[in-house]
């Protein structure tokens, strides 16, 4: 039995289990590479998504995508008939349904940065211009000419602060326990899958080796009966096989009985034919 267990591989799944783990592996490879683009980001990466709508686009592309594929897998994985496949199933759609929403708020979280930015790059042209307005107006000026002066101005333009770090700081160490909580779920779901499997296996081996133990045994009692017929049918052909003999013992008696008496002798010996094959006739 240990040895069966061991050499066990994967279970035979119907077609419809076998499309529901492929999408699930799929969209799971899909997510991985998201959280990977998004939440592992390098700066320089980092600063990308925050300038380019382009890329931006992308992501809520792919992550309406993932909702859409997590959403169906979730329809089909309430129509699995077998408890535990489909309580492990549902398992690993929620641990995706969590890291997709953690991926979608990040994404939300670079777009108000973004607008934030933008924000700010309009206020400083917007302080540049008043700037320039208050030195025109107070410069004097005569007869409609200006008047040199020496007056040299030195503005420190504002330098826009950039958004704060400690939320994207904050959002990495969440997306990086996230990470290592799904990595661990995720091995734990393997193990528990080959578990079960395991015992699925062994219970089908025990199955099979019932089943067979009852065939064999099924097999022994009807040669049993078998052999009781066929005693039966051998006793019946002895018994007729004695009784032949006797027939002819009285055949061969009535011949020599009736020899030398003519035709009077000969329908004595026909009748007791007649007779004896009547006889055997209600023995048999």
């Amino acid at each position: 039995m240990n040895r069966i267990r061991s050499q066990s591989s994967s279970p035979v799944h119907s077609p419809r289990a076998s499309s529901l783990d492929r999408s699930s592996s799929e969209l799971g490879q899909l997510l991985l590479r998201l959280q990977q683009t998004v939440l592992h980001a390098d700066p320089e990466r980092e600063q990308r998504l925050r300038r380019s709508e382009y890329e931006r686009a992308k992501l809520e592309a792919n992550l309406e995508y993932a909702t859409t594929s997590l959403s169906k897998l979730e329809q089909d994985a309430a129509g699995i008939l077998t408890p535990g496949r489909r309580l492990e199933v549902q398992n690993d759609l929620r641990r995706k349904r969590e890291l997709l929403d953690l991926l979608t708020d990040h994404v939300l979280d670079l777009r108000k940065m973004a607008v934030d930015d933008d924000d700010d790059d309009d206020d400083d042209d917007d302080d540049d211009e008043q700037v320039d307005n208050v030195l025109a107006s107070i410069i004097p000026k005569e007869g409609g000419k200006p008047i040199p002066t020496s007056i040299s101005t030195s503005i420190a333009a504002p330098t826009a602060t950039p958004a704060s770090t400690a939320a994207p700081a904050s959002t990495a160490a969440v997306a990086a326990e996230a990470a290592a909580e799904s990595e661990a779920a995720t091995a734990e779901a393997i193990l528990d899958k080959q578990s079960s499997e395991r015992e699925d296996l062994a219970s089908k081996v025990f199955q099979l080796a019932q089943a067979m133990k009852r065939q064999q045994m099924n097999m022994a009692a009807s040669l049993e009966a078998e052999k009781d017929v066929l005693g039966r049918a051998t006793d019946g052909m002895e018994r007729t096989g004695r009784g032949m003999e006797a027939a002819r013992g009285r055949m061969g008696a009535l011949v020599r009985m009736t020899e030398g008496k003519g035709w009077w002798g000969r329908v004595i010996l026909y009748a007791w034919v007649y007779g004896l094959m009547v006889a055997l006739v209600l023995l048999r």
